[in-house]
C-alpha cells in the first residue's frame, strides 16, 4: 500500500489547525504541560464531557490536569543484554489517591476504560514520556522511550497527528520513541494506518508480552514490528530446561527473522542476564537492573548510565 505522509496533518482540519498555531508552537517549546494545536484534542474532551462518573474516576480526571497531583510516570530501565549499558526507559503508570490509597496500573486503565477517558489517560502518558526523554536526549542522544499505548488511541483519527504534534512541540526524534502494543490488541483499518504512519515517522514499533496469546505468530505478520518483548512468565521464577532455552531461542529466532530486536522481560537473577546473552536477546528488563523510579532518579541514571546505585533485588519484575 502506497502512503502520503500527509495523512497526518490532512485529517479532519489539522491541516488547517497546524498552520493556525504554527506559531504557537514556537513560543510555546517551553510549555511542557499542553498541546495548543490539538482542539479539541482528548484530554480537554475528558475534562469536558458530562456524564455519569464515580468518585475515583472524578479524582482520575483531576488528577490528569492537576501537575502536583499524585498521577505520575515511573521509568523501568531497559539495558543492553551484552554489556549493561543504560538502552532506555519504559514508562509506567502510577497514580497514589488523595485517600493514599496505591491503584495498579491496569486498574487505572481499566476506571479511564469506564469512565470515558482512556483516549485522554493514554493522551496524558504519551505527553509525559515525551517530555521526559526530549530531556534526556541531550545527554544521551540514541535513548529510547517505550509507552504503552491502548486502542482508544490507537484507533482515533487524530491519533498521528497527535504524536506528530508532541514529537515536533518537545524537539524529540521519532526514532526515540517506542509504541508498545500487546498482542491481544485488536488491530482494526484505523489502527493499521496509524502504525503505519508512525512508522513512516520513524517511530518505532514494539509487541509487548510476547508469547502469551493466540495469535502471537500471526501478530507478528500482521504489524511492521521493531521489537518484539519477550513476556516475563517464560523466565519469572522458572528453572528452565534445555528444552525451555531451544523453545526461547526459536522465539529470538522468529523476530531477528522479522528484523526486529528482541528485548527480556522479567530478569531478575544472574542467570537470567546469562541467559538473555545465549539465545541472543539484545536488551533485557526486570529487577536485576532496577525497578521502575521516579523521574528524578532516572535522570541520574541517564547523566551517570550507572544502574548499580539501585539495588539488584529479585521478585516481580
Amino acid at each position: 500500500m502506497k502512503l502520503d505522509l500527509s495523512v497526518v496533518t490532512n485529517r479532519q482540519g489539522y491541516e488547517t489547525d497546524f498552520q493556525q498555531h504554527k506559531s504557537m508552537y514556537d513560543s510555546s517549546m517551553s510549555d511542557m504541560c499542553y498541546v495548543p494545536y490539538i482542539s479539541p484534542h482528548p484530554l480537554a474532551r475528558a475534562q469536558h464531557a458530562v456524564h455519569d462518573i464515580s468518585e475515583l474516576g472524578l479524582e482520575l480526571r483531576q488528577a490528569m490536569r492537576d501537575p502536583d497531583s499524585h498521577l505520575t510516570l515511573h521509568y523501568q530501565p531497559l539495558v543492553n543484554a551484552a554489556n549493561g549499558s543504560l538502552v532506555g526507559f519504559e514508562a509506567l503508570l502510577r497514580w497514589t489517591t488523595r485517600a493514599n490509597a496505591c491503584i495498579d496500573p491496569p486498574k487505572i486503565v481499566a476506571l479511564a476504560n469506564n469512565e470515558g477517558m482512556a483516549e485522554a489517560l493514554d493522551l496524558w502518558v504519551l505527553q509525559q514520556a515525551v517530555l521526559s526523554a526530549a530531556q534526556w536526549v541531550k545527554a544521551k542522544p540514541d535513548i529510547i522511550i517505550a509507552v504503552n499505548m491502548t486502542s482508544a488511541l490507537l484507533s482515533s483519527p487524530e491519533c498521528a497527528a497527535i504524536v506528530a504534534g508532541l514529537l515536533y512541540i518537545h524537539a524529540l526524534p521519532a526514532r526515540n520513541l517506542t509504541i508498545e502494543v500487546t498482542e491481544v490488541l485488536t488491530l482494526n483499518d484505523e489502527i493499521r494506518l496509524n502504525l503505519e504512519i508512525l512508522r513512516r515517522l520513524g517511530v518505532r514499533l514494539a509487541i509487548d508480552d510476547f508469547g502469551t496469546g493466540m495469535s502471537t505468530l500471526a501478530r507478528l505478520m500482521d504489524l511492521p514490528v521493531d521489537t518484539i518483548k519477550l513476556d516475563r512468565s517464560f523466565i519469572l521464577g522458572r528453572t528452565l530446561t534445555a528444552m525451555d532455552e531451544d523453545f526461547l531461542a526459536a522465539l529470538v529466532r522468529i523476530g531477528l527473522a522479522r528484523g526486529a530486536t528482541v528485548t527480556i522481560e522479567g530478569v531478575s537473577r544472574a542467570e537470567d542476564v546469562a541467559l538473555a546473552q545465549r539465545i541472543g536477546c539484545h536488551t533485557c528488563q526486570g529487577f536485576w537492573f532496577g525497578r521502575a523510579v521516579n523521574k528524578d532518579r532516572a535522570d541520574a541514571i541517564v547523566l551517570t548510565n550507572d544502574l548499580q546505585w539501585h539495588d539488584n533485588v529479585s521478585g516481580h519484575a
